[in-house]
């Protein structure tokens, strides 16, 4: 990982000093690395995971705030997904699934230990894979079962759809 966060060595900075400066370089880097539509879709993707890389009050808060910035994204994606980025940075656990998510296009859980769905007609680039969607754009969901149970969007309440390929 020290490739992804190198630490600065600039004279007499102190090591909180460096952290800081990597951290803007990071997330810096990312942004001009990926677009703002991969940014959006990663804080998408990463919702449904907060509670199993964070403790249930750091998560709650962290979906709070994500969901409030992917609402923000809908009218001006180029200036929200730096702040996004941000947000996703800010936990070394989040940080870690998201650089994942950005390289593989899917949630690190599902490319590492995926086992196809036996259904016809299933929908995704990993085949077997089916994505599901809120309808209004900020929270995706994979189903990575046969028989798991499609979860409502946390925020609108409303069942998540079928992400067509």
């Amino acid at each position: 990982m020290s490739g992804i966060f190198p630490i600065l060595s600039i004279g007499r900075h102190s090591p909180t000093r460096e952290c800081k400066i990597s951290y803007q370089r990071f997330v810096n880097k990312i942004v001009m690395t990926y677009q703002p539509q991969e940014i959006l879709e990663a804080a998408r993707s990463i919702r449904p995971y907060l509670s199993e890389l964070l403790d249930s009050e750091e998560a709650k808060t962290f979906d709070l705030e994500l969901g409030e910035l992917i609402a923000q994204a809908q009218q001006n994606p180029t200036d929200t997904s730096k702040h996004i980025l941000k947000q996703l940075s800010s936990q070394s656990t989040t940080r870690k699934w998201t650089v994942e998510f950005l390289r593989d296009k899917l949630p690190p859980e599902i490319e590492r230990g995926y086992q196809p769905i036996a259904t016809p007609g299933t929908i995704s680039s990993v085949s077997g894979l089916v994505k599901y969607a809120c309808p209004s754009g900020d929270y995706v969901w994979y189903q990575r079962q046969v028989g798991e149970t499609i979860p409502n969007c946390p925020t609108h309440k409303v069942p998540l759809e079928k992400v067509q390929p």
